[in-house]
């Protein structure tokens, strides 16, 4: 009994990781990302350019980075913000084939996306700039269906 009860967790944490990302997808998604985000001053210009184009996509979303003075993109204040969000992106990437722990970290950032009251559309658009800069960071290897799905499901479990 005991011994199916384990298969059933097992089963259930494997099904909801699935539901993130394929595999196939998940090893496409960690490759591509391991190279776009680099090293670390790659990483201050693929946040920057991560953040000028939700602007872009999302003018208004920028008031809603007041806090971390969002009006203002390119202030030590907003690149250490905007770092902070791509870290969390490079735990999410990083956790795709570790089924426990990619469910904790997914409900660790439900958690504070609904303390910050974020909405759904600022996601959204998140997600959508990171479908424009990627590509041009990654090049013609970047697999769009793979970065599609995974991406879509990741916002999908923060935002529920």
């Amino acid at each position: 009994m005991k011994s199916l009860l384990i298969a059933v967790l097992l089963g259930a944490v494997y099904a909801m990781a699935s539901e993130v990302c394929q595999d196939l997808h998940a090893i496409k998604v960690q490759t591509q990302w391991k190279d776009a985000y680099g090293e670390s001053s790659d990483r201050v210009a693929l946040a920057q350019a991560v953040y000028r184009t939700l602007f872009k996509l999302a003018p208004e979303s920028a008031a809603f980075f007041h806090r971390v003075n969002g009006e203002h993109p390119d202030s030590s204040e907003f690149v250490a913000f905007s770092l902070r969000v791509l870290n969390g992106l490079d735990i999410v990437i990083t956790l795709l084939d570790q089924k426990e722990a990619l469910h904790a970290q997914l409900e660790h950032l439900h958690h504070q996306h609904i303390d910050r009251h974020v909405p759904p559309k600022y996601a959204a658009a998140f997600v959508e700039s990171l479908h424009h800069v990627l590509p041009a960071v990654i090049g013609h290897c970047y697999d769009e269906v793979a970065w599609t799905k995974c991406l879509g499901n990741i916002a999908k479990k923060i935002l529920a």
